[in-house]
């Protein structure tokens, strides 16, 4: 696995938003936190104010990752939709899921506790697994039947719409991030000193400005969708199948920004926004004898092209296990079956948590381990 899976940033005095944030500054003022508030309305006795619960904060940011923000599909309209977003499969039930269920209609997947910051793995229903409400009742159905109703069989169609089903996904998950990161900012660092104050506010600042940027690039990638679909342009994607046997014990699909590639090339620094990172989508899908790795992304990604060469550059017998590392570091959107994970040792277990618990993926070489986590044959 790599060796550096965590970022870690610095952060002086002399850095722009901490010297606004120290110097002195009348009520009236914009607050320097970024809210938009006067200064007076927002941090001026913020250290004052008692702070939140722990529960009490995840509770509300749980509510705005279940809000529904109107359905996605490229011809939405009121005229057009049937009711509002339902709970959409991401994963669809129907093939991967259904691979995976144990005999009581559970899937499992990594979680965090909600009295510390601990992980561990946890069963949930197959039917709540993968949900968020991306689509009214006519479009879902309408949308994906090539997916829910048909065997995959890796044709470009398929390919295209499950990478439009997760990039939807992406793209629900940053505005909420976003508005979740906006309601942090007010109470966070309610009781903490200026010092700490300063942080917690310089931190969220920060990765409203990433989250912001990546929000501009999804929705750029999903006009390229719209376009994909309501004009049958297919072509204007690329679409790639690693067809492989064995057990398939873990799903997984993400759309991912192609920042390092798998043998831990930068392709593109995420950090310097004034460049644009070009994402790819990748899913798992089953098959009668395993299953199938597919990759897709629009034509004119050059780094995501690359990305994608890198993969192909694995021997065979180390692609399952990498991929598999791939899988639990980048998405939250992996599940696997419990017997599955109950047949990994307890190092491999441990090398699954370690892997889901990192914040940022900052490059080292992907290593296959001399015990895999699966055991797909390429």
């Amino acid at each position: 696995m790599p060796q550096t899976p965590l970022k870690h940033q610095l952060v002086g005095n002399d850095d722009p938003f901490v010297k606004e944030a120290i110097r002195k500054r009348q009520p009236s003022e914009p607050c320097w936190c970024g809210s938009g508030r006067q200064y007076k309305e927002c941090h001026i006795k913020r250290h004052t104010l008692k702070a939140h619960p722990l529960g009490k904060i995840r509770k509300e940011i749980l509510k705005l990752f279940k809000k529904k923000r109107g359905c996605m599909h490229p011809t939405a309209a009121l005229s057009s939709c049937k009711g509002p977003p339902i709970a959409s499969h991401v994963i669809q039930k129907k093939g991967p899921l259904a691979a995976i269920i144990n005999d009581s209609k559970h899937v499992w997947h990594i979680k965090q506790s909600q009295n510390d910051d601990s992980f561990s793995a946890e069963k949930i229903g197959w039917k709540k697994a993968s949900i968020s409400p991306l689509y009214c009742t006519l479009h879902d159905s309408v949308l994906f039947r090539k997916l829910e109703t048909e065997a995959f069989i890796g044709s470009h169609e398929q390919c295209v719409l499950q990478s439009f089903r997760s990039v939807c996904c992406e793209l629900y998950k940053k505005k909420a991030l976003v508005e979740s990161l906006k309601y942090q900012r007010d109470v966070l660092d309610r009781e903490k000193s200026k010092d700490e104050q300063i942080f917690i506010q310089w931190s969220i600042n920060n990765s409203l400005r990433g989250q912001m940027k990546s929000i501009d690039e999804l929705e750029d990638l999903v006009s390229i969708f719209n376009d994909a679909i309501k004009n049958d342009k297919l072509d204007l994607f690329e679409s790639k199948t690693y067809p492989f046997q064995g057990l398939v014990g873990l799903i997984s699909a993400s759309t991912t920004q192609a920042e390092f590639d798998f043998n831990g090339l930068k392709l593109v620094d995420l950090d310097d926004l004034n460049q644009d990172a070009q994402s790819l989508i990748y899913s798992i899908f089953p098959s009668d004898v395993g299953g199938s790795i597919v990759f897709c992304w629009p034509t004119d990604f050059k780094t995501a092209t690359d990305f994608v060469n890198s993969f192909d550059r694995l021997s065979p017998a180390d692609k399952g296990d990498i991929f598999a590392q791939y899988c639990f570091l980048i998405s939250e959107e992996t599940y696997f079956s419990e017997q599955w994970w109950n047949a990994l040792s307890s190092k491999n277990s441990d090398r699954v948590l370690k892997l889901f618990e990192s914040m940022h993926y900052e490059g080292g070489k992907f290593e296959a381990s001399s015990n895999p986590l699966v055991n797909w044959k390429f």
